[in-house]
C-alpha cells in the first residue's frame, strides 16, 4: 500500500467501498488523514467500521467550505468572489480511486509519491461558474477587494477559510501520467454534474 500524504490533517469522504474504495481509505488513513467512508450497501459500510474506520451517510456530512459554496450558489446568493485571480487544483474521489488504483497495480508504481489531481486548474470564479452550469444556475458574482474580504473574514473569525477561497494551491500531476500512463476518467464537470444529480434527488 502506498500512503496517500497530499490529504494530511484533512478530513475526507470516501463514497463507494467496493472495489479499490476500501485500499483508498487505507492509503489515505496511512497518509494521515481523517477518512469518513460511506456506501449504499450496509454490508461495505460494516467492513469499513471493522476495519475502524469512521462511517456516515454522506448526505448527512458536514462538507464545510465547499459545501457552503454549493448551497451559495444554488440558492443565488450573492458571492463577492469575483475579483479572485488564484490557481487552485481539485481532486473528486471518484479520480482519486482511479489513481490509487493505479498505484496498487502498476509495476512502476512502487516507491514512488505521485502528486494527483483533476488535471485542469481553477480560479475560485471559474469554480463557482462551473458549479452554477452544473446546477443550471447564474451565479451571482460580484468584485470586492481582497483585502476588504480578508478584513472581514478576520472580523467574522473566519481569516483561514477565505484563505483557502482567496490563495492559490496548484499542484503538477504530471508525474503520475507520464510515468503510470494514468489520466483522470472524469473532468471538473463530470464530478460537478454527479453533485447536480444527487441534490436533484435529495429532498430539500
Amino acid at each position: 500500500m502506498i500512503p496517500v500524504t497530499s490529504f494530511a490533517g484533512k478530513t475526507v469522504a470516501v463514497f463507494g467501498l467496493g472495489g479499490s474504495g476500501l485500499a483508498s481509505c487505507h492509503a489515505l488513513k496511512a497518509g494521515g488523514a481523517e477518512v469518513v467512508a460511506s456506501d449504499d450497501s450496509a454490508d461495505n459500510i460494516a467492513n469499513a467500521a471493522q476495519a475502524g474506520f469512521v462511517t456516515a451517510d454522506l448526505r448527512k456530512v458536514s462538507w464545510a467550505n465547499f459545501a457552503a459554496l454549493v448551497d451559495a450558489v444554488r440558492t443565488r446568493r450573492v458571492l463577492p468572489l469575483g475579483a479572485i485571480r488564484n490557481q487552485r487544483s481539485l481532486l473528486g474521489v471518484t479520480n482519486l480511486c482511479a489513481a490509487l488504483d493505479a498505484a496498487r497495480t502498476h509495476p512502476l508504481a512502487a516507491n514512488e509519491t505521485f502528486l494527483v489531481s483533476d488535471g485542469k486548474d481553477v480560479s475560485t470564479p471559474e469554480l463557482v461558474r462551473a458549479i452554477g452550469d452544473a446546477l443550471e444556475v447564474r451565479p451571482h458574482l460580484w468584485r470586492w477587494p481582497l483585502q476588504l474580504l480578508l478584513l472581514l473574514a478576520t472580523l467574522a473569525l473566519r481569516r483561514d477559510a477565505a484563505r483557502r477561497l482567496l490563495e492559490s494551491f496548484a499542484i503538477d500531476s504530471a508525474k503520475i501520467r507520464r510515468t503510470l500512463g494514468w489520466t483522470p476518467p472524469l473532468t471538473l464537470a463530470d464530478e460537478l454534474q454527479r453533485l447536480a444529480q444527487a441534490l436533484r434527488r435529495t429532498p430539500s
